[in-house]
């Protein structure tokens, strides 16, 4: 996945490395890195698709 963040949801979720959740801008966002359990079910997905986390389905609704 090329993404630098994705918006799941109500979540913006940006990859590179794992931190709390922090403010940027005025925007709320989570960082996780490529060996979190959440960015293999993410990887590869594009907006408007689906994945299952931890049972709950989620709805990707804009890759960046």
């Amino acid at each position: 996945m090329s993404a630098e963040s994705i918006r799941v949801e109500t979540d913006v979720l940006v990859i590179g490395v794992s931190t709390a959740e922090f403010s940027c801008q005025g925007k709320q966002f989570v960082g996780i890195s490529q060996a979190a359990p959440i960015y293999a079910a993410l990887e590869g997905k594009r907006a408007g698709e689906t994945c299952e986390f931890r049972g709950r389905k989620l709805r990707i609704d804009e890759v960046l």
